[in-house]
């Protein structure tokens, strides 16, 4: 599919609207059903990276996808009820030679994400790695409470 860009007055290259409906329906639809998330001309938004959450009965885990990271650029911290995690990398220049760039498409780029834990996560015992470009977080959960039955006396 090609692009076709028209001028406006003032010299400014605009998108033409019949390439405006095109993208969002055609190319849109098109991504939906054909699974291609991936899409080179749709990347992720900044800040957004993907997670996945599994269960088992003792915990909960957190996986975040951000390849390229250093473990030492995220924070991860619990306030009352709000598990954040985010990432900002430092750019500080460790080496004397300047590098000129021809092209850069990964360079990491700051987030910031929210969960929302409720009473079953034991918020003492949670731990968190980095490897192979996922961090992981794990978040136990508390012992249930133990039914108890037992028979009141009616006075």
């Amino acid at each position: 599919m090609t692009t076709t860009l028209s001028k406006s007055q003032n010299g400014n290259s605009l998108l033409s609207v019949d390439n405006l409906i095109n993208s969002v329906f055609h190319n849109g639809l098109q991504r939906i059903f054909t699974n291609t998330l991936w899409d080179e001309e749709v990347p992720l938004a900044p800040g957004n990276v993907p997670v996945n959450i599994t269960e088992t009965d003792e915990q909960y885990q957190i996986d975040l996808v951000a390849p390229g990271c250093r473990k030492e650029d995220f924070k991860v911290n619990i306030a009352e009820k709000l598990l954040t995690v985010s990432f900002s990398p430092d750019d500080t220049d460790n080496g004397t030679a300047k590098v000129t760039w021809t092209r850069n498409e990964f360079t990491p780029r700051p987030f910031s994400k929210n969960f929302i834990v409720d009473k079953s996560v034991n918020v003492d015992n949670i731990s968190a790695t980095y490897q192979n470009g996922i961090l992981r977080i794990s978040l136990a959960k508390n012992e249930p409470a133990k039914s108890s039955v037992k028979q009141i006396e009616i006075k």
